[in-house]
């Protein structure tokens, strides 16, 4: 399959995925940017902290365009709650560029190490949003506190992995403090969107002799031949995502995010196991 259909492909269901969640695609993107950055610049195939630095940048900065599509139709459909997202942002904003300072610098950053401490902490997480048999009571009250800890957790899991920053704020959110779901996914969409504009604002004014010495492919560190597709596919199926979060009944949206939370679970692993 021609290289671009293939990565349109993979940009329309993260943006679906990007769309009902509020996850970003990046559970994908980090998993196929790494296979085709290795196949299309086999110099960063003996170049592990360079290779991730990479992956991440791009996986953030493609994540942007669909949570900004995917936003743009939460607010057309007036399922928005601007306070709550600033709440929640400001914060995550505040720990996502400073993670994106220590990956760029900290030549030691040991992937292994996070993709571990982070499945740990998925694993409880995943079992708190699994739907139950059970009436589950709603609190629609929580205290501002709770958004901005939230928050801080966010920002340095979109910058150490290149996820969206739905696989905290959801489970925290949705699954330990029982906030309505469809309002949680609707702050993690104007989170994400926050979080993902500022490190990639970050990284276009960062210069990084190292990156810009692989050539004409990169400009600060990011690859438009390879996003752009994965950016065009998202763009075009996030709304429709955000639809199908809106339609669907809550329980169901809490085993489908359930699922998608074991596939990361399984993609961290093979980070921590794999080669």
């Amino acid at each position: 399959m021609n290289e671009i259909v293939m990565l349109f492909l993979v940009g329309s269901l993260g943006g679906i995925i990007s769309g009902m969640f509020g996850i970003g695609g990046g559970v994908i993107y980090v998993v196929v940017f790494n296979i085709y950055l290795k196949k299309n610049h086999p110099e960063l195939v003996h170049n592990d902290a360079m290779l991730v630095q990479l992956t991440l940048i791009n996986s953030i900065f493609s994540i942007f365009f669909g949570a900004l599509s995917g936003f743009l139709k939460q607010v057309k459909s007036r399922n928005f709650y601007p306070n709550l997202v600033l709440q929640t942002g400001i914060p995550a904003l505040f720990t996502a560029i400073l993670g994106t300072i220590l990956v760029a610098h900290w030549e030691g950053y040991n992937k292994k190490i996070f993709f571990s401490v982070f499945t740990i902490f998925l694993i409880p997480m995943l079992l708190k949003v699994l739907p139950t048999k059970k009436e589950v009571v709603e609190n629609d009250q929580l205290d501002k506190k709770y958004f901005g800890l939230t928050g801080l957790l966010t920002g340095l899991c979109t910058a150490f992995t290149g996820l969206g920053g739905g696989v905290v704020i959801n489970p925290i959110l949705n699954g330990l403090l029982k906030y309505p779901i469809k309002k949680t996914f609707s702050i993690s969409q104007g989170v994400m969107l926050i979080t993902t504009f500022g490190i990639s604002i970050f990284h276009l004014f960062n210069k990084n002799e190292g990156i810009e010495a692989l050539g004409a492919d990169f400009y600060s560190g990011i690859n438009l031949k390879m996003t752009f597709p994965v950016i065009i596919g998202m763009i075009i199926f996030a709304p429709f995502g955000v639809t199908l979060a809106q339609k669907t009944p809550a329980k169901l949206l809490q085993l489908l995010f359930a699922i998608v939370c074991l596939a990361i679970i399984i993609r961290n692993l093979f980070q921590i196991f794999g080669t």
